[in-house]
C-alpha cells in the first residue's frame, strides 16, 4: 500500500458502505491499515458510528464531502470508519477516552491516536465551518497534527479500568431499591430529566426483586415508566415496536430510529410485568413488540440490527403525521376515536405535524375499533418511503431477542414464541457458531470473524433459558459456551474481545442500554453452575459470588448478585416447570425429587 483510497465500497458493514463516496481515503481497521500508519508516522483519524444515527449521516454529508477537509485528512491522517456495532472493544476503549477528556459522548465518535495506538484528541460532530462554538474541522485537524508533531514523544497511554465484580459498593437489595424509587420521575415516569432512554435493566431489576408481590412502591415505579414508554412517543403506536429514546422529559418526541436490542429488552420487560403486574395493557405491548419483529426485523429467522430515524434526509418522515394525511387513511369512526385517544392539537407536536402520542389508554370496549384504526394507519404508513434498514445480524441482539421471546412464552403473551425462540437458536448456531467459535456479525451470510464476550455471554443466557424446556437438548452446547465464556477473564478481570487487531479492552458493570457483557457473563454462568453441577447447593463452589453495585447504571449485575444472595427461587422437579406459575427470578432443572430453595431454605416434597 503506497497511497490511500477510499475501499468503503467492500466493507461488511452498512455504515462503512454508506461512507463509499466521501472524498475522504476511508480506511478498514485492520493490521495492514495500521501498519500503513506506522511506516508513514501518520496519526489515525478514527470516526465511529453506525448506519442509523442521525448526526453520523449529517456529518458524512457535510464534513466528509468536504474536498478541503478530504485534502488535509488524505494527506496528513490515516482515516479509519468503525461501525461500533462491529466492533464494540474500539468504540468502548474511544468513548471512554472522549468521557473522560470532555465530561461527555455521543455518536459520531472522532479520536485521533498516534500510529502506536495513543490517545490525543477526540470529539462528536463538528462542521466544515465553524459552528456551535467550536473551530471549523480543517483547523482542528491542524491543531491535533501540530500537537501531534510537537508532543509524539509525550503522549500517553490512556489505561481502561474494569469493574471489580467481587468489590461490593451497596449492603443489600433494600438499599439498591429505595435508591431506583428516590430517582423516580413521579411526574413522567423513568429516571432523571431531560432526555429519556428506556430503562430496561432497571426494571428487570425491580421485576426480579423477591418482595415485588407486596412493594407497593415499587410497583409504582414499574408501573408508571412501563405506562409513559407505552403511551407516549417511545411507542411507535401503529408498528408495534419502540424508538430508541425520547428527547424530552415528557416522553413525547422520540429519536426516530429503532434498534434490535431494544425490542428484545422491552419484550422481555412487558412480558414479565404483565405476569406480575397482571394488567392486560402490557400482554397487548409485548404482543405489538411481537408483530413488529416479525414485520420489520425478520429475516428468515434471525433478526436484523436496526431501521434509521431518517427518511430521505428527514428525520421521523416515515413516522408522523399531517392532518389531512389521518383524515385520508381514517374512516370518520376511527378518526373520532383517534381524536379522543391521541394528543393531536392543532398544529401539531412536531413540525407542524403529529407524532402519535396516546393521552389515554383505549378501555377494553374500544380495544376491537383501536386495533382497527392502528391497521389502518400502519397500511397507509407502508405505502410510503420506508427509513434505510440495517441488515446486519448481530448474535448478542439476536439472544436478547431470544430471551424475550421465552419470556413472551412463558408469561402468556404467545404460545407460539417458544417455537419461534427455538428457530432462531438454530438460526444462530448456523450462522454464527463454527468449530467452537462464536461469531459477533454477518452481512448477507458474510461473517466478520471477531469474538466479544457479549456473545457468548448472551447466547449462553439464551441457551440456558431453552434448556428449561428442553431437558437436556442443549447440555453439551451449554458447557462448551462455559468454558468459552470463562476465557474472557483476566487478573484484571473480564475483558470484553481478544482480536488481535487491537488491545484487551476491560469490562465495567454499567448497562448502556443492553446489559452489560461482564454482568451478562456472570449470570450465565451463575445459571450453568445450577444446570450443569450434579453437586450445587451440596459443597462450595469454585465460582465466587457476585457483589451489589450502583443501582440505576449496573442493575443487570444487581439481578446477578441477588441470585448468588439466595434470592432467586431455585427448582428441582420431577415433572417439567409451569414458568406461568412460578415467580419471574426462577431457575429449573429435573431431578429425581421435588425441591425448592430460596433464602437459604430448601424444601422437598414428593
Amino acid at each position: 500500500m503506497t497511497a490511500l483510497h477510499n475501499n468503503m465500497e467492500s466493507a461488511l458493514s452498512p455504515y462503512l458502505q454508506q461512507h463509499a463516496q466521501n472524498p475522504v481515503a476511508w480506511q478498514e481497521w485492520n493490521a495492514k491499515t495500521l501498519e500503513f500508519a506506522r511506516a508513514h508516522d501518520r496519526p489515525l483519524f478514527v470516526s465511529v458510528g453506525y448506519s442509523t444515527c442521525h448526526w453520523c449521516h449529517v456529518m458524512a454529508a457535510d464534513t466528509f464531502s468536504s474536498a478541503a477537509v478530504a485534502r488535509y485528512l488524505n494527506e496528513h491522517f490515516v482515516p479509519i470508519k468503525v461501525d461500533r456495532e462491529e466492533r464494540p472493544d474500539i468504540d468502548r476503549y474511544m468513548m471512554e477516552f472522549l468521557v473522560a477528556l470532555s465530561g461527555q459522548g455521543g455518536w459520531p465518535l472522532n479520536v485521533f491516536l498516534s500510529p502506536d495506538l495513543k490517545p490525543i484528541f477526540a470529539l462528536t460532530y463538528a462542521a466544515v465551518e465553524p459552528r456551535y462554538g467550536m473551530p471549523g474541522f480543517v483547523d482542528i485537524l491542524k491543531k491535533v497534527h501540530a500537537h501531534y508533531q510537537e508532543n509524539r514523544s509525550t503522549l500517553q497511554e490512556f489505561p481502561l479500568q474494569g469493574a471489580n465484580f467481587r468489590a461490593q459498593t451497596q449492603s443489600g437489595v433494600p438499599q439498591l431499591v429505595e435508591r431506583i424509587h428516590q430517582a423516580y420521575d413521579s411526574d413522567a415516569g423513568g429516571f432523571g430529566s431531560g432526555q429519556k432512554f428506556p430503562p430496561h435493566t432497571t426494571l428487570l431489576f425491580l421485576l426480579h426483586t423477591p418482595d415485588i408481590d407486596e412493594d407497593l412502591q415499587s410497583q409504582k415505579v414499574l408501573q408508571g415508566t412501563l405506562d409513559a414508554m407505552a403511551r407516549g412517543g417511545l411507542h411507535d403506536h401503529p408498528g408495534g415496536g419502540f424508538f430508541r429514546y425520547c428527547t424530552d422529559t415528557n416522553w413525547t418526541i422520540p429519536h426516530f430510529e429503532k434498534m434490535l436490542y431494544d425490542q428484545a429488552l422491552l419484550l422481555w420487560n412487558y412480558s414479565a410485568a404483565f405476569h406480575v403486574l397482571k394488567e392486560e395493557r402490557y400482554r397487548r405491548v409485548a404482543y405489538g413488540i411481537l408483530s413488529c419483529l416479525e414485520r420489520s426485523f425478520s429475516v428468515g429467522n434471525l433478526f436484523i440490527s436496526a431501521h434509521d430515524a431518517d427518511t430521505n434526509h428527514e428525520e421521523g418522515a416515515t413516522y408522523i403525521w399531517a392532518e389531512s394525511e389521518l383524515q385520508e387513511a381514517l374512516s370518520a369512526p376511527q378518526l373520532e376515536l383517534a381524536r379522543a385517544l391521541f394528543d393531536l392539537k392543532a398544529g401539531g407536536n412536531f413540525e407542524g405535524r403529529h407524532h402519535l402520542v396516546l393521552q389515554r389508554f383505549p378501555t377494553p370496549d374500544e380495544e376491537k375499533q383501536y386495533t382497527e384504526l392502528t391497521q389502518a394507519l400502519l397500511q397507509s404508513r407502508q405505502a410510503r418511503p420506508q427509513p434505510f434498514a440495517d441488515t446486519k445480524i448481530v448474535t448478542s441482539w439476536n439472544a436478547l431477542a431470544g430471551c424475550g421471546l421465552v419470556a413472551a412464552y412463558r408469561y402468556g403473551v404467545d404460545d407460539t414464541a417458544l417455537d419461534r425462540a427455538d428457530a432462531l437458536h438454530d438460526a444462530l448456531i448456523a450462522a454464527h457458531y463454527t468449530k467452537g467459535q462464536l461469531l459477533h456479525s454477518s452481512l448477507n451470510g458474510h461473517a466478520a470473524e471477531h469474538e466479544f464476550l457479549d456473545d457468548y455471554a448472551a447466547f449462553a443466557v439464551f441457551t440456558s433459558l431453552l434448556e428449561e424446556h428442553h431437558p437436556g437438548r442443549h447440555r453439551a452446547l451449554l458447557r462448551e459456551l462455559r468454558t468459552r465464556i470463562e476465557a474472557f477473564r483476566s487478573d484484571q478481570g473480564w475483558i470484553g474481545s481478544r482480536n488481535r487487531d487491537f488491545m484487551p479492552v476491560p469490562e465495567n458493570d454499567y448497562d448502556t442500554p443492553v446489559p452489560a457483557p461482564a454482568s451478562l457473563a456472570e449470570l450465565a454462568l451463575s445459571r450453568l453452575e445450577f444446570q450443569l453441577d450434579p453437586d450445587y447447593g451440596e459443597q462450595q463452589t469454585e465460582r465466587s459470588k457476585t457483589s451489589y453495585s450502583r443501582p440505576l447504571t449496573a442493575d443487570f449485575r444487581n439481578i446477578v448478585a441477588m441470585g448468588d444472595a439466595g434470592l432467586r427461587h431455585e427448582y428441582k422437579l420431577t415433572e417439567p416447570a409451569d414458568f406461568s406459575r412460578l415467580p419471574v427470578y426462577s431457575i429449573y432443572k429435573t431431578a429425581t425429587h421435588n425441591e425448592h430453595c430460596f433464602r437459604g431454605a430448601c424444601r422437598r416434597w414428593s
